[in-house]
């Protein structure tokens, strides 16, 4: 079973990390928690949705006619956006047929994002092109996930070589990866997040509800249940 698929005990534990002063008791830090991630669901449910545009060519996991759509923005170097892909595989299988995962790739990499003005993941633009030709050649998945899982270990040749291991062969990558389409695609993408002011990876948006903070998965059933 993938790693991404397994991990969701290590997503419940780091979801709960934020920023906190001293707290007189765990009891009261753990109540305090509670409170910050029920007004951080408010706050979502609140703001009116936004439409989120989605490039051609984008890769859907999940049913593509699921009434509840997440749209997820996300950086293949980005340990936090390793996490997010844990959480949405484990709501994908906890709501089988009810909703579906837009993957939005939002390098945080100079190369390719404009809102990147110093190095920061080297290796994500490729990686995102990479993406894309795994689903031009019906093989996002298995790649998508494999990237993540062999986040702590990646290569600058990585984006190359991961794609072949799942059949797609070397001529078919190679004219895909550098071509004007996964360009395009990667570029429209970050571009729509700009629009979107998505300021952080991963940020995702349900049912065009922008959520951009870190929340246990019982906070996505509550969302789940209040967007449908």
């Amino acid at each position: 079973r993938s790693r991404v698929q397994s991990n969701v005990l290590l997503v419940m534990g780091a979801v709960f990390i934020m920023v906190v002063v001293l707290r007189p008791s765990a009891e009261n830090q753990a109540s305090e928690t509670k409170a910050e991630i029920d007004y951080a669901l408010n706050q979502i449910l609140e703001h009116a949705p936004v439409v989120v545009n989605t490039p051609p060519g984008a890769s859907v996991l999940g049913n593509p006619n699921a009434p509840i759509t997440i749209h997820e923005f996300s950086d293949f170097q980005c340990p936090f956006c390793r996490r997010g892909a844990v959480m949405m595989n484990q709501l994908l299988a906890r709501y089988e047929g009810k909703i579906k995962v837009i993957f939005m790739p939002f390098p945080l990499d100079q190369a390719c994002n404009r809102m990147i003005t110093r190095p920061m993941h080297p290796y994500s633009c490729e990686l995102a092109r990479s993406a894309f030709c795994a689903e031009k050649n019906g093989k996002f998945k298995a790649v998508y996930e494999r990237i993540f899982e062999d986040q702590e270990i990646l290569k600058a040749d990585s984006a190359k070589k991961i794609p072949l291991e799942y059949g797609i062969t070397d001529d078919a990558l190679k004219a895909c990866l550098d071509s004007e389409p996964a360009k395009q695609f990667i570029s429209q993408s970050i571009e729509e997040g700009l629009r979107l002011k998505v300021g952080a990876t991963p940020t995702f948006f349900i049912n065009g509800r922008m959520v951009d903070v870190a929340l246990p998965i019982e906070s996505w059933d509550r969302l789940i249940t209040s967007v449908q």
